[in-house]
C-alpha cells in the first residue's frame, strides 16, 4: 500500500523534526527560522522530542546547544504533536513506513548536496 503526500490546505510544507537533528543543525550553524520560514513551512516536534530536549543535562558543554534549541523553538513557532517516529534508516517501523508511502527525509546527503536546508527540503517535496 502506498499513500500519496497530502498537501496542507495552507500550502506550507509540514516537517516533523527528530531529536537527533538538533546536533546536526547546531553543528552546521543553520538558522532554522531563516531556512524554514513559517510562511512556507510548518515545523513540528513530537512530545518525545520535547521530553528528550528538556532532559539535555545542564552542563556547560551543552549550554549553547540548549540555547539553540530554545531559540529555534521560539523563532520557528515549533508545535508539539503526539506522533512518534525514528531517526535513522534501518530495519523497523521507520523503514516499514518509508516502504509503504511514509515520506522520510534523511540528512545523510545534505552536506555533499551543496544545497541550503530549505532547498534540500523543497527538492525532496518536489519529488513526492
Amino acid at each position: 500500500m502506498h499513500w500519496p503526500y497530502t498537501k496542507r490546505p495552507d500550502g506550507r510544507i509540514a516537517i516533523t523534526l527528530d531529536n537527533n537533528v538538533w546536533d546536526f543543525l547546531f553543528d552546521r550553524g543553520i538558522d532554522l527560522a531563516s531556512e524554514l520560514p513559517s510562511e512556507d513551512f510548518a515545523v513540528f516536534i513530537t512530545r518525545e522530542v520535547e521530553i528528550e530536549g528538556s532532559a539535555i543535562p545542564d552542563d556547560p558543554s551543552k549550554t549553547a546547544l540548549k540555547g539553540y534549541i530554545a531559540q529555534a523553538n521560539s523563532s520557528c513557532d515549533i508545535q508539539t504533536i503526539s506522533v512518534f517516529g525514528f531517526a535513522s534508516p534501518g530495519p523497523g517501523p521507520l523503514l516499514f513506513a518509508a516502504e509503504h508511502g511514509g515520506k522520510i527525509l534523511y540528512l545523510e546527503n545534505f552536506d555533499t548536496s551543496g544545497l541550503t536546508l530549505r532547498a534540500f527540503v523543497e527538492a525532496f517535496y518536489q519529488q513526492i
